[in-house]
């Protein structure tokens, strides 16, 4: 089980324009679930 995920949002989760990137988010947090079980 995922209890805490922290990050360095400089270029990790922010696209170009300083926004956050839901899509890329959840595709990473996904694969982190898969390799957790």
């Amino acid at each position: 089980m995922i209890k805490l995920v922290a990050v360095d949002m400089d270029g990790t989760f922010l696209d170009d324009q300083k926004h956050y990137d839901k899509d890329r988010f959840a595709k990473i947090f996904g694969e982190m679930q898969k390799k957790a079980s």
